[in-house]
């Protein structure tokens, strides 16, 4: 009975495997996930145990948290067998991880240590690799060097949300004195300078000049030599504009 017992368990474990299904209308990027209330870590895979197809786990030494404030030194991500979970086959032993949950499960009789789960409809890791961090990161953004993710972890949702709402990038952008009489001042914030065209155009559309920002946050340009009257400058970030206004007294 015992056994007919066991035999029933498993059957119904297999079909529960097989018949879960996993749909998303898209999936989003790590930067996509993160929130205020994310956990954002920097971890080691220590070991994964576990019987696949079924419930797996993988516990991991946390290195460094970039956003957050966990104070378990390992945790536990855990795997529970649907078509939804990521296969712990593609992680190795030692290889580092940039991951994100938002908050920890008690700790049970099969997992070391307190865990999370990867979400169905996100990318909850990225890999380290040298000085670079690869993955979904962003929309269209596979490899980022990782000094500049780290620094900008506090952004890093904000910055995917200009494809969607170009008007965020407003407040990454900020532009004094204006009016202005001499100097005009553009900082660019977090934003990747690489990534920023400027043109001035007169108030009846003729483009005046194109302006490199020489890959600096703050930029600073004279306009001493203009005349007095109404401009407007237009900034290109990735593949979004936005136009701001510009008085020269």
């Amino acid at each position: 009975m015992k056994h007919l017992l066991l035999l029933f368990t498993l059957f119904i474990l297999c079909q529960s495997t097989t018949l879960t299904a996993c749909s998303c209308a898209n999936i989003l990027s790590f930067c996509e996930g993160i929130n205020s209330d994310a956990n954002v870590m920097e971890v080691e895979v220590l070991e994964k145990y576990g019987t696949p197809p079924y419930e797996t786990f993988m516990d991991v030494n946390v290195l460094v948290s970039l956003q957050g404030n966990i104070s378990y030194d390992q945790l536990t991500i855990r795997n529970y067998g649907t078509t939804c979970d990521v296969n712990f086959d593609r992680f190795d032993i030692g290889e580092k991880l940039v991951v994100t949950f938002s908050e920890l499960e008690m700790i049970d009789t099969l997992s070391h240590y307190p865990y999370f789960h990867f979400g169905a409809c996100q990318n909850n890791f990225l890999t380290i690799e040298g000085d670079k961090i690869i993955g979904n990161i962003e929309p269209e953004i596979s490899t980022k060097n990782y000094d500049d993710f780290k620094n900008n972890i506090g952004t890093c949702s904000d910055l995917t949300l200009f494809d969607r709402d170009p008007e965020k990038l407003d407040k990454f952008i900020h532009i004094f004195p204006n009016p202005t009489y001499d100097f005009l001042n553009v900082n660019f914030s977090i934003l990747n300078p690489a990534e920023i065209s400027l043109e001035l155009f007169n108030a009846t559309g003729q483009k005046i000049t194109s302006i490199n920002s020489n890959l600096q946050h703050n930029y600073r340009t004279d306009i001493t030599s203009l005349a007095h009257g109404l401009y407007f400058l237009r900034i290109t970030y990735r593949k979004i504009s936005i136009v701001k206004r510009i008085v020269k007294i």
